[in-house]
């Protein structure tokens, strides 16, 4: 059976373009489905870690971003709602802000000019199946697309994560983040992160003159929050030293809303299908990892599927799939860790006080506590035991999805 392409991607966000580049480039065709007209906009908090922005550096991607979509913060500093903080820069060098815009346009020119790549924008995909030995994608208004291989990157709801069956049970919390750009020079050289009760917010450099404030809140543990165009404004009224901060700067563009974000899976594999990105399981953004983690997930599908491929024909089975699984546990291991912990201090605002208090003249503990969660270092026992003065053990008990 003649097929159409290597690969299937849906979704055209950068989990799924950063897939496309990778395979690609190791001479694997692969079809790249999105049902939006790119560069696209998503609600994110735009600061992408180290490790990301050396991803970005290596496909080409870096060169393309403008220098007004563009700032650098060297680490992140958090604020307390007692007024007090702690900061740290990045062991391995500066993070950076970037548009979401802006990043998408970039992915899409390296993709575009990537080797082997094929981008169909504004197609919709109403499913997925296996059809003898090959993956069938089919499409609205579009003949279908055959291959033997369909990588969901289609973010949080994921529809080829339900066709596959790869869904797991729903979680117990539900999060919500809203983000509101502001023109306004950056004042501080760090991500800032100011904690409230029942909320958090984060603001970000992300260009000469523009920070994007992006909030995250739990209703249940805020039910202060108002709805539709003064959802943000009753947010902010929770975070009083930011909020007069930016009472003199003017909005740029309207708030844009998404959640909830935890999204469990059973696996990531199945016969001829692989979740990709906020596809494959997510908790929550607050340590932000997000596109860092899908990039690496991204060199782990590459890692395994060229040789499947070579080696094997027709439908790639899970098994064959196996070593994308373990790279994915391993990746996200640190991610689930840490932002377990940061979960579990933002839902008690003392306890999180008493921890910066603890750590502002501890700042390395900090700086490590980063490279963990960046997947670049193992965790010390100081920092082990730093976390264990002030939480329960059950509070950094990782999940596997």
């Amino acid at each position: 059976m003649k097929l159409d392409t290597d690969a299937t991607i849906i979704g055209g966000g950068p989990a799924g373009l950063a897939a496309a580049v990778t395979l690609g480039r190791r001479g694997v065709h692969v079809t790249v489905l999105d049902r939006q007209s790119l560069p696209a906009d998503k609600v994110c908090g735009e600061g992408i870690m180290p490790p990301g922005l050396r991803f970005l550096e290596d496909i080409g991607a870096d060169r393309l971003l403008p220098a007004t979509d563009r700032a650098p913060f060297a680490g992140i500093r958090y604020i307390a709602s007692s007024g007090q903080s702690i900061e740290a820069e990045f062991e391995s060098g500066p993070g950076r802000g970037i548009r979401r815009p802006a990043l998408s346009a970039a992915l899409r020119e390296v993709a575009c000019a990537a080797p082997n790549v094929s981008l169909r924008e504004g197609v919709r995909v109403t499913g997925v199946e296996r059809t003898g030995g090959a993956m069938t994608t089919r499409c609205e208004d579009e003949p279908p697309v055959t291959s033997r291989l369909i990588v969901g990157a289609d973010g949080l709801r994921s529809r080829v994560r339900r066709w596959a069956g790869l869904e797991g049970r729903p979680a117990k919390r539900r999060r919500f983040g809203i983000r509101q750009h502001f023109r306004i020079a950056p004042w501080s050289r760090f991500v800032e992160v100011h904690s409230g009760r029942g909320l958090e917010a984060y603001v970000t450099p992300c260009g000469p003159d523009c920070i994007g404030v992006a909030i995250l809140w739990e209703p249940a543990r805020h039910p202060l929050a108002a709805s539709g165009h003064h959802l943000f404004p009753s947010l902010l009224e929770a975070l009083p030293v930011l909020r007069d901060r930016l009472s003199r700067a003017e909005s740029a563009g309207t708030p844009r809303s998404t959640g909830p974000f935890h999204q469990r899976t059973t696996r990531r594999t199945a016969d001829g299908i692989v979740l990709l990105g906020d596809a494959s399981g997510y908790l929550d953004p607050c340590t932000g990892e997000g596109l860092t983690l899908a990039f690496r997930q991204a060199l782990a599908l590459e890692g395994c599927v060229v040789p499947a491929l070579q080696s094997t024909s027709g439908v790639l089975s899970t098994r064959s799939l196996r070593p994308y699984e373990r790279s994915w546990r391993r990746i996200m291991r640190s991610y689930f860790l840490c932002t377990r912990v940061m979960l579990f201090c933002q839902r008690h605002p003392a306890l999180f006080g008493k921890l910066v208090e603890f750590m502002v003249p501890r700042p390395d503990l900090l700086r490590h506590f980063f490279s963990f969660n960046m997947g670049t270092a193992p965790l010390l026992p100081g920092v082990k035991r730093a976390a264990s003065w002030f939480l329960p053990p059950g509070a950094t008990h990782a999940e596997n999805s």
